[in-house]
């Protein structure tokens, strides 16, 4: 196997004797499937004659392809065989293909991270009462595909995307979670990655094999957030109600990391009290704190 360049595309050739092969159907479905960044040849009857039903389904294509695929992406052929838990009817490779079949046909971004979403198991499984953990793999998991999706040459947009899903796919939503604490995590995750991130979700849970429903509290998440984002609310520091010359003017500071950590405490607090976010009474912040530190007036 050779990488060929020309396209901006990775190109994978298996050469049989008779040199490179045509195009495969794998690869063409994963280039209409996923997006078309990669195509990838294969020796004709490589993995033995598929039949049409191997190829109705990315689950079913890999199967067929395996060998092929632990060529191009070993770390997602690495966890066959790797058994999880009583939540999980796969083992972590059938696991990744099948989440990847139940994720929206029309969002490449969604259907990728739900292909990666797991390589990070094999290196976290840790067995505890006779049950496989795996912590911390989506932090790992997001770290290899990084690096898996870099060298398929994705663009780095497209990447980051799929790293970010990868990287916050086990959140636990909690009822008792405060107003401040959903704004927190919208914060972190970005609204403009939720939806993103259910579809992962919802293709996780599909995936598992055991049909257990919708996942719990994701209903109970999407309502609290509506109302937060409905609400008056501040996720970054772009949307204070000051800036950081007003900061430096009422602390009386050169511009530094003092200011910037100065918006940060200010973003904390109107986290959690939405109704703070006005020029008066973050004036009025500043100012308390510049007296309690025994600045000058």
């Amino acid at each position: 196997m050779s990488p060929q360049y020309g396209t901006g595309r990775p190109v994978l050739l298996l050469h049989g004797g008779g040199g490179p092969q045509t195009v495969s159907e794998f690869g063409a479905r994963l280039a209409a499937e996923l997006p078309a960044h990669v195509v990838v040849p294969t020796h004709p009857g490589f993995g033995g004659t598929p039949r049409p039903d191997d190829l109705t389904t990315i689950s079913g294509l890999a199967k067929v392809y395996a060998g092929l695929l632990e060529l191009w992406m070993p770390e997602l052929t690495r966890g066959y065989g790797i058994l999880q838990n009583r939540f999980h009817a796969w083992d972590v490779w059938d696991h990744g293909l099948e989440s990847c079949d139940a994720a929206p046909a029309g969002k490449p971004v969604v259907r990728w991270a739900a292909l990666l979403h797991d390589i990070g198991k094999p290196d976290t499984r840790v067995e505890r009462a006779g049950e496989g953990t795996f912590y911390g793999h989506h932090d790992v998991g997001a770290d290899l595909a990084d690096g898996l999706l870099a060298r398929l040459r994705f663009s780095n947009d497209f990447r980051e995307q799929v790293v970010h899903l990868i990287r916050e796919h086990m959140f636990d939503y909690r009822p008792e979670w405060s107003d401040g604490a959903v704004r927190r995590w919208l914060r972190r995750v970005g609204p403009q990655h939720v939806a993103d991130l259910f579809d992962l979700r919802l293709a996780d849970a599909i995936g598992n094999g055991k049909r257990q429903g919708f996942p719990a509290n994701l209903e109970a998440l999407r309502a609290r957030i509506d109302k937060v984002l409905a609400g008056s609310h501040a996720l970054a520091v772009g949307d204070l109600a000051i800036d950081g010359h007003a900061v430096m003017r009422e602390l009386d500071l050169a511009p530094g990391p003092e200011v910037g950590a100065a918006l940060d405490a200010l973003l904390e607090e109107v986290i959690d009290h939405p109704d703070r976010n006005t020029e008066a009474a973050l004036r009025s912040r500043l100012r308390q704190w510049r007296a309690e530190r025994g600045a000058k007036p």
